[in-house]
């Protein structure tokens, strides 16, 4: 998987756990309503996407006010996770 050849060094078990809040929208497998798949997503890019939600850079009212209650440890973890899945 992508987290193999990443540079993001996370705990995949503790970004399972914080993935409870993700999957509501972003489904495990495939697209739902236009919500991007994020299985299988780069880390590193991901955690670029999360940390753009935070400073407000990209514009989602959702996404910026559950990444501003990320750290960059779970940030990391969940990124590490969602790479460690197989894209559909």
């Amino acid at each position: 998987p992508a987290a193999a050849e990443d540079e993001v060094k996370g705990d995949i078990e503790y970004g399972e756990y914080l993935s409870a809040e993700c999957v509501a929208c972003h489904q495990t497998q495939g697209h739902n309503q236009g919500i991007p798949q994020i299985a299988g997503m780069n880390a590193s890019g991901m955690v670029s996407i999360l940390s753009a939600y935070k400073s407000k850079e990209l514009n989602n009212a959702t996404m910026q006010t559950i990444a501003a209650r990320l750290d960059d440890e779970q940030m990391a973890a969940l990124a590490v996770y969602y790479a460690s899945l197989p894209a559909e």
